[in-house]
């Protein structure tokens, strides 16, 4: 199944990432290097045959990245400082899931499901605790974060109680996986 880049704020000479061109790059040999995005700032990207990750050269705060292994995905997506909540003019993190997917595919890591770890003081685990506390349906709570619906966007729409593990402890973060259906004996799974 071909993955669908998502339209975001690109606009070439102010804001965003050439993914088409980082994609050219790579499958032509060129696995890591540094880009000037489209605001300027220099950025530095690394790809390999199971992982890609994209870091501002001027502030590693801001990074990207991808990995997968034996079908499982997990992203970091730090596109806003925590202190701050300053954005990174350039990264969108719903267009790196997409792009991320697509290259994955193309180096034929067939991902069929993602674990998600939210920590405090994300916004995810904020989200995911102020639905869960009011509505205590887990499976909810976990669909209403951005990556439960990003990731949905993307065809990872199966999440079950099992699928998510809440804290041992009150600091501690929560785990989520979502998959894609699958087809078996003729009935999606």
């Amino acid at each position: 199944m071909a993955v669908e880049m998502v339209t975001y704020p690109f606009v070439a000479g102010e804001k965003g990432i050439p993914f088409a061109q980082l994609l050219e790059l790579s499958l032509g040999g060129k696995k890591s290097g540094e880009f000037t995005a489209e605001s300027g700032r220099r950025m530095e990207y690394l790809f390999d045959d199971s992982s890609i990750s994209i870091t501002d050269h001027g502030d590693e705060t801001f990074v990207m990245g991808a990995a997968v292994d034996e079908g499982v995905a997990e992203f970091v997506l730090i596109t806003r400082r925590l202190n701050d909540r300053q954005r990174h003019p350039d990264m969108f993190a719903a267009e790196f899931v997409g792009f991320a997917l697509m290259y994955l595919e193309e180096m034929r890591k067939h991902v069929t499901s993602i674990v998600d770890i939210w920590e405090q003081p994300s916004d995810n685990y904020k989200q995911f605790f102020q639905t869960y506390n009011i509505s205590h349906d887990i499976v909810g709570a976990a669909r209403s974060t951005w990556p439960g619906r990003t990731y949905a966007r993307f065809g990872f729409v199966n999440i079950e109680e099992a699928d998510v593990i809440l804290p041992q402890d009150p600091m501690g973060p929560v785990w989520a996986t979502f998959s894609k259906p699958t087809l078996v004996q003729g009935k999606m799974l």
